[in-house]
């Protein structure tokens, strides 16, 4: 794990807890984190895939919504991008490859109660939907 100065305290404690292998670097006002290896649900394929999500200026008032996936996921059943994940973008500080953005938004942000582990918790919601 590195970079995790960077992260409230709550943040950092639950990414220690779930022993992630987690690069976190901070760019401009953004925190950027990535979780190599993240294990995907088996309908997906690749099983495992490098996730990033982004807390932006005002965190955690202002809420966090979508995620990244490099490389590409697919659904297995069909061999097709699952909605809403065609576009792409770079994070120059993750390498200059295209990242897979699953544009998905938590809804209800709820000021001093959500953060990382809230999010993380949609985003294992929207996975395994």
């Amino acid at each position: 794990m590195t970079g995790l100065e960077y992260l409230l305290e709550d943040d950092k404690v639950f990414l220690e807890r779930k022993e992630w292998d987690v690069e976190v670097k901070k760019v401009g006002q953004e925190t950027q984190i990535v979780i190599h290896k993240f294990l995907l649900p088996s309908k997906y394929s690749p099983s495992e895939v490098d996730l990033l999500v982004r807390q932006l200026p005002g965190y955690p008032e202002a809420g966090m919504d979508m995620f990244w996936t490099k490389p590409d996921v697919l659904l297995k059943e069909n061999n097709q991008k699952p909605q809403a994940t065609e576009v792409h973008e770079k994070f120059t500080e993750f390498g200059d490859e295209d990242w897979q953005r699953w544009s998905r938004h938590m809804n209800g942000w709820r000021s001093g109660a959500d953060n990382l582990e809230t999010f993380f918790a949609a985003i294992q919601n929207e996975l395994n939907r």
